[in-house]
């Protein structure tokens, strides 16, 4: 495996299987357009009716003022800050179902049967095993409207996943129902500019805010969470450059991109694998990466590397349509 250090997911989940995911299915990706989703021009809009569309790409956070009275948590996404609760209602958090159930990869929600993840954090894993939440925003703490729990019915791995470099790092969680949106949750935009005219894009999750002891190695090192969601806005690195930043470790692919500051400082870390890179474009936020891996955690010269959602809308469609 070298001393890449692979998925930024955290606890403890079974060793990563060499060969293909039992979950996944042999139908050959086709190349139907990306669904078609409509964005909405403002995130300002607070009625109840409208909250309950689903539009994608919209936010209805909670005013500072409301915000206040929350209790201070540990940062985590290595120097990033507090999101204010329904900032990011698409943002799930996945964990393992049973009594000591825990977030340890993160997802993004597509629509209302949908999520959106890595293929590295669900292919040790049978449907049964998962649950993914929505509305969470305080691990550690209950809130009100409290968060939901769903059982997943079907998990799809891309079928030319390969966990030595992390290539086609891209899976869709089928949940058991259907979820109701309101300000809390709605579904994320997938991308419409290409990725290379984006200057910098933006990371939500929970994971750690400093590389673990073993994180060097594998992402799935122990250590403690965020309990409150976190965000950080990170340049994008071109992928020439970066294939030489990280030349020895890593050979970067077309369904890679890489993100993050050269000094070090801003990245997503253990805990984050999985969860979303998204821009902001016309009033409406688009998904256009998954937290994939990394080398230790904010590490100067050395950026985080993501699956590119663009290069994947055709596969993503085909695992929706199923």
């Amino acid at each position: 495996m070298g001393i890449f250090d692979h998925p930024k997911a955290f606890s403890s989940p079974p060793t990563v299987p060499q060969g293909k995911n039992a979950t996944t299915t042999t139908a050959t990706p086709t190349t139907t357009a990306a669904p078609t989703t409509t964005a909405a021009p403002t995130t300002t809009e607070t009625s109840t009716t409208t909250e309950k569309q689903g539009v994608c790409g919209r936010s209805f956070p909670l005013e500072s003022e409301e915000a206040k009275g929350q209790e201070p948590a540990v940062a985590s996404i290595v120097g990033g800050e507090d999101a204010q609760r329904g900032e990011f209602p698409f943002v799930a958090s996945l964990k393992k179902s049973g009594k000591r159930s825990r977030h340890f990869c993160g997802g993004s929600l597509v629509d209302a049967n949908h999520v959106l993840t890595a293929a590295h954090c669900v292919s040790s894993y049978t449907p049964r095993q998962l649950l993914v939440e929505v509305k969470e925003h305080n691990l550690n703490r209950r809130e009100a409207p409290p968060s939901l729990s769903f059982r997943v019915s079907k998990i799809r791995v891309h079928e030319d996943f390969d966990p030595s470099d992390l290539s086609n790092d891209v899976a869709v969680l089928t949940l058991n129902r259907s979820v109701e949106f309101d300000r809390f949750v709605q579904p994320i935009c997938f991308p419409v500019s290409k990725d290379d005219s984006v200057a910098a894009a933006s990371v939500a999750g929970w994971g750690r805010m400093r590389e673990g002891e073993n994180s060097l190695w594998c992402r799935f090192a122990g250590g403690g969470l965020a309990s409150v969601l976190q965000k950080v806005t990170v340049p994008i690195v071109d992928n020439e450059r970066c294939s030489k930043l990280l030349k020895g470790y890593f050979r970067i692919k077309d369904g890679q991109f890489c993100a993050g500051i050269l000094k070090g400082g801003k990245d997503s870390c253990q805990g984050d694998s999985g969860g979303p890179m998204f821009v902001r474009e016309g009033g409406a936020y688009r998904l256009i990466g998954l937290v994939s891996a990394g080398i230790g955690c904010a590490r100067p010269n050395l950026p985080g590397v993501y699956t590119r959602v663009r290069h994947y809308l055709p596969w993503i469609t085909d695992a929706i349509s199923e």
